[in-house]
């Protein structure tokens, strides 16, 4: 058991998710749906800030419905303080200057315009990483964790544990293109990284082969520790 924990730890799982998920770690020739690649900077012009402030001013509201709040849906009073919070409080270039912090990049893959931030590593063999996010998320709610991934060591962590971390977003959510014709969740969530599937389809068969033997190994000596306690106790496995 001791041998199958060592060879199986936590840095090779992380080489095989990283392995499945890059194409720098996988194919370092990008491919030519990879090859216009362009460098990225969030910008939202003043005039549109100006509009979606005109438009959230102008909502009409709804009477309050019967029922307690959040029985027949999205209470009221909590909508109310939340288009006042967005139209008054919320400083959007203060988050559009946290979000250029990063490196940003677009690309087209499969005919869709993909937004991905690539944060490299100061260590050159660090495994990249990729994350994207779900239905309705961004790639906002992942940015805290890749200065961390990135840099470990200023955060507490080795630095034997650095990610080159790649965080995309999916077609129709900023700053992606719409969504192609026939697009669903699952090939959107392959697109980023297509040539690759089978790569990491792989490395997903290895690691569940993996835990299949763990298992395995754990049921056997499990068994064992039965057959034991029987052969120690018998009365009491015929009494219940």
């Amino acid at each position: 058991m001791t041998a199958l924990n060592d060879a199986i730890n936590r840095r090779d799982a992380l080489r095989l998710l990283g392995a499945a998920a890059a194409w720098t770690a996988v194919a370092p020739t990008p491919s030519a749906a990879q090859a216009d690649i362009k460098a990225f900077n969030v910008h939202v012009d003043n005039k549109d800030l100006a509009d979606l402030r005109r438009r959230l001013a102008n909502t009409v509201w709804p009477p309050d419905a019967t029922g307690t709040p959040w029985s027949m849906g999205t209470d009221l009073a909590y909508m109310r303080q939340l288009i006042a919070y967005w139209k008054d409080k919320y400083d959007w270039r203060a988050h559009e200057a946290a979000l250029n912090r990063f490196d940003q990049y677009t690309t087209t893959i499969d005919g869709q315009k993909i937004h991905f931030i690539h944060q490299k590593s100061r260590r050159p063999d660090a495994i990249a990483l990729v994350m994207t996010h779900g239905y309705p998320g961004t790639i906002w709610e992942m940015l805290p964790s890749v200065p961390a991934l990135v840099d470990p060591t200023a955060h507490g962590g080795t630095a034997a544990d650095a990610f080159h971390v790649i965080v995309s977003a999916l077609p129709g959510y900023p700053f992606s293109g719409e969504p192609a014709d026939a697009t669903n969740s699952r090939s959107s969530s392959a697109l980023p990284f297509p040539a690759h599937r089978r790569a990491r389809r792989e490395s997903l068969a290895q690691m569940k082969s993996a835990r299949i033997t763990r298992a395995s190994t754990s049921t056997t000596c499990g068994k064992r520790r039965i057959s034991a306690s029987k052969a120690a106790s018998p009365s009491r496995w015929l009494t219940g």
